[in-house]
C-alpha cells in the first residue's frame, strides 16, 4: 500500500521547473533586476543618484505586482484542487465537531443541574497549561483547561471547564490582560493608533519614519 503522503504523487521538482521554463522571460527580469540590486549604493548622495533610486524602487514595485499577478494565475487550479480536497474532510470535520458539541452541551446541562457552578472563582483549579499546541506548526490542537474542582470522583462524573462567553470592551481590564497579549498583537493595535493619531502619540512606541512609492 502506498503511503499516506503519496496519495497524489508529484514531483515537486518537475513542478517547479515546469513554471519557470512557463515563465521564462519574468525569470530572466528577476535576474537583472536582483543583480541591479547588489550595484545600489550604500548610501546616496548626489541627486542623479536619488533619481535612479526612486526609478529602481518603482521598477522593483512594478515586477513585485507582475510576479503576484502571474502566481495567482499559474496557482489558479491547485488552489481549486486544494479548496477541493480540504473540503472533502473538513465536511467531515465539521459534521463531527458539531456533533460532539451538541453530545458536550447536553452533559454540561446535565453538570450545572447537578452541581451549580460558584460565581466565585474560588473553585478554579489553576494547574496545567491553557492551551495543546503543535510545537511544530504553532496549530492549537485543543485546550487543556484546567478542570472545575468539587465535583465527585466516579464513572459518571462530567469534568467541566470555565470559558469565556462574552466580553464588554468598555469595562474589561485591559491593563490585566498586559501579559497574555503577544508582540504581535500589540504591534497591530499600535499601528491603527498610528493610523488614527498620528505619531509620537502611543507611550511605549517608537517611531520612525521610512520611504514610499
Amino acid at each position: 500500500m502506498a503511503g499516506r503522503n503519496n496519495v497524489f504523487a508529484i514531483d515537486f521538482d518537475a513542478v517547479v521547473q515546469t513554471i519557470k521554463d512557463s515563465n521564462e522571460s519574468l525569470v530572466k527580469r528577476h535576474e537583472d533586476l536582483m543583480a541591479a540590486r547588489d550595484r545600489i549604493p550604500a548610501a546616496l548622495h548626489a541627486t542623479d543618484e536619488v533619481a535612479k533610486a526612486k526609478r529602481f524602487a518603482e521598477q522593483l514595485n512594478e515586477h513585485a505586482s507582475l510576479c503576484r499577478s502571474t502566481r495567482l494565475s499559474d496557482t489558479k487550479p491547485l488552489r481549486e484542487l486544494v479548496k477541493h480536497v480540504e473540503g472533502f474532510f473538513k465536511n467531515m470535520e465539521n459534521d463531527t465537531k458539531v456533533a460532539q458539541e451538541k453530545v458536550l452541551e447536553v452533559l454540561g446541562e446535565k453538570a450545572r443541574e447537578t452541581y451549580p457552578p460558584s460565581q466565585s472563582g474560588s473553585d478554579w483549579n489553576r494547574d496545567g497549561e491553557s492551551f495543546l499546541v503543535d510545537n511544530t506548526t504553532g496549530e492549537v490542537l485543543g485546550s487543556t483547561y484546567p478542570t472545575q474542582s468539587g465535583h465527585p470522583a466516579g464513572a459518571e462524573a462530567i469534568r467541566m471547564s470555565w470559558e469565556i462567553e462574552d466580553i464588554d470592551r468598555e469595562a474589561m481590564d485591559l491593563e490585566a490582560l498586559r501579559e497574555h497579549l503577544t508582540d504581535a498583537a500589540l504591534m497591530n493595535a499600535a499601528r491603527k493608533h498610528l493610523k488614527s493619531n498620528g505619531p509620537h502619540t502611543l507611550r511605549g512606541a517608537t517611531y520612525r519614519q521610512v520611504a514610499v512609492l
